[in-house]
């Protein structure tokens, strides 16, 4: 996701203009100058995957981010989908390497199937005793 903002919308310095891209497309923008009484000229009250409600941070987003970045300047949109292409894995093992593999693709293939079931239930019947003290946990 990508979000754009001019601070001098138009010309006009008292208001300020928003754009959403999400997967390197443009969805949405919006005159978002109401905002600019909260954030200030400098965003200094700005959060990223929260929200603040007089000092309170809540809605916190439970996941990951793969990169921000801040620019002194607006990306184009071309700009914007050249960046989320570029980060995109080309394969399943850029896919594993940077750690957003399934827990549920137990043979590492991308897929999940019969096959991954299979692999799960072979190590279920290895070890299927949490009280035996030779027993490695596999659940």
């Amino acid at each position: 996701m990508v979000v754009t903002y001019d601070e001098n919308y138009l010309g006009d310095p008292a208001r300020m203009f928003v754009q959403l891209y999400l997967d390197g497309v443009w969805k949405d923008d919006t005159d978002f100058t109401g905002a600019r009484a909260v954030l200030g000229p400098e965003m200094s009250h700005m959060l990223i995957g929260a929200q603040n409600d007089i000092g309170n941070t809540y809605n916190l987003i439970p996941g990951y981010y793969d990169e921000i970045a801040i620019y002194d300047g607006l990306l184009s949109p071309e700009r914007i989908l050249a960046h989320y292409l570029a980060w995109q894995p080309q394969t399943c093992e850029d896919l594993i390497s940077r750690g957003y593999a399934s827990a549920a693709d137990f043979n590492e293939d991308c897929k999940i199937n019969f096959a991954d079931f299979a692999e799960f239930a072979v190590n279920w019947m290895l070890c299927n005793d949490p009280e035996d003290e030779n027993c490695l946990p596999n659940w």
